[in-house]
């Protein structure tokens, strides 16, 4: 899984869910008591894969950051 959720987390998500969780797949929606991070606080949409706390961490990093990275490679690539 994706999440990279531990052996034990896995397990008790198969338990909850009544199947079993296979390698590429991924669980889309909370479930039970795992919640996931969402792709804003109104949305029921789950992030795949999910963000870190780890400041080097693309898929964290600030909007405008990812902007500017955009433009920067936009203009590369025309010139």
């Amino acid at each position: 899984m994706e999440l990279n959720n531990d052996q034990l987390t896995l397990h008790q998500l198969e338990q909850e869910l009544n199947v079993k969780i296979v390698p590429g797949t991924e669980v889309m929606t909370d479930v039970g008591t795992h919640h996931f991070i969402k792709s804003s606080s109104t949305s029921d949409r789950v992030l795949v894969p999910q963000p870190s706390d780890d400041p080097h961490d693309p898929l964290a990093s600030r909007a405008s950051s990812q902007s500017d990275t955009t433009v920067e490679k936009l203009t590369i690539c025309m010139y």
